[in-house]
């Protein structure tokens, strides 16, 4: 008996609370489009729906934008603090020539920098009549193995 009247009990909060919330969000369109009836030749209601329809648009913007972040964390492996900044190294003009030994070499050229495999490239020795690596069904000396003039 206890349980059912305190599940009651939830599903009335809930309902409370979810009126509560959408009365809030209608005064708050209500009143936007009171604005906007002061400056555009738009009836109460369209201004009114208008200003919802703004509103809905912003909480998807906000839910993606947070989204995007929270993806772009994942991928970094860390979250973006003011301490991960350092401004020396922005503030150094004279150094832009220098070479960090921390810095891999070029090893795939015409292929730039943030492009390249942090895994090094392992290429199998292929003899010039077997087939292709790649999978393409050549031979690899008319594929892959092709001297550029």
């Amino acid at each position: 008996m206890r349980i059912i009247i305190a599940a009651i009990l939830i599903v009335l909060i809930v309902i409370i609370v979810t009126g509560f919330v959408g009365g809030i969000t209608v005064l708050l369109a209500y009143g936007v489009g009171c604005i906007l009836t002061q400056f555009l030749p738009f009836s109460i209601f369209e201004a009114t729906a208008l200003g919802l329809a703004g509103m809905a648009a912003g909480v998807m913007l906000v839910a993606n934008l947070s989204r995007i972040f929270n993806d772009m964390q994942s991928l970094t492996g860390g979250d973006f603090d003011d301490d991960d900044w350092d401004d020396d190294d922005l503030d150094d003009d004279d150094d832009w020539d220098d070479e960090d030994d921390d810095v891999p070499s070029d090893d795939q050229p015409g292929v730039p920098r943030w492009r390249q495999s942090s895994r090094p490239i392992r290429i199998p020795k292929v003899a010039p009549n077997e087939l292709c690596p790649c999978g393409s069904g050549k031979k690899y000396k008319n594929c892959h193995g092709r001297k550029s003039a």
